[in-house]
């Protein structure tokens, strides 16, 4: 009888445990909405965040465009002082080209999540305000602003439509997914740059 007694309570606090951390996971953790990071991250995906002062290039990042908008989910190609630049002609894919700190060599970003997700229209970038632009055209990312880019390039709404991405309405950087217990662990990135071919 004590025998039962005590696998009763071993059971009864194994439970409880398994309660805490499954609550805890669902409120200190983000979910995905939408598709614009797939395959990265899907819908319905639960991600905890690292707070961070300044992003760093490739980080995918949770945060806002304005103050009132909705939340986001998108991966960092620019930072500021950057000079970026989108060259995407008809239905083939488009080069996405950065000069860090806007001296010295072009580099022309590598997402594989990119090579088969770009629309059949073009989506030149940029204009002043970090919008797509009927021709390609170099633009230097403001201070405390960055570019993002979703890994879904085709389906997301980015920086190429609102523009500049301000660093402080960052919440911060997806740090590790929670959910699917499937996909369990840290978010590996295959993005690089490499160096541009001359103009």
């Amino acid at each position: 009888m004590k025998g039962l007694r005590i696998v009763a309570i071993g059971m009864a606090l194994c439970l409880a445990v398994i309660a805490a951390v499954a609550a805890g996971v669902f409120t200190l953790s983000r979910r995905i909405d939408g598709e614009s990071m797939e395959p990265t991250l899907l819908n319905g995906d639960r991600v905890f965040l690292t707070s961070i002062d300044e992003p760093e290039r490739f980080s995918i990042v949770i945060g806002q465009f304005t103050a009132t908008g909705a939340k986001v989910v998108k991966r960092v190609i620019a930072l500021p002082g950057d000079t970026i630049k989108i060259d995407k002609w008809g239905s083939g894919p488009g080069v996405v080209l950065v000069q860090p700190g806007s001296k010295g060599p072009w580099f022309e970003v590598r997402n594989p999540a990119w090579e088969t997700r770009w629309t059949t229209v073009g989506s030149n970038c940029c204009d002043a305000q970090g919008k797509l632009s009927p021709r390609p055209r170099k633009q230097v990312v403001p201070p405390g602003k960055v570019f993002v880019v979703g890994d879904n390039i085709g389906a997301s709404e980015d920086s190429r439509k609102h523009g500049w991405f301000p660093i402080d309405l960052i919440d911060g950087a997806v740090s590790f997914r929670a959910l699917p217990l499937s996909e369990f662990g840290s978010i590996e990135s295959d993005v690089t740059l490499v160096p541009a071919k001359p103009e």
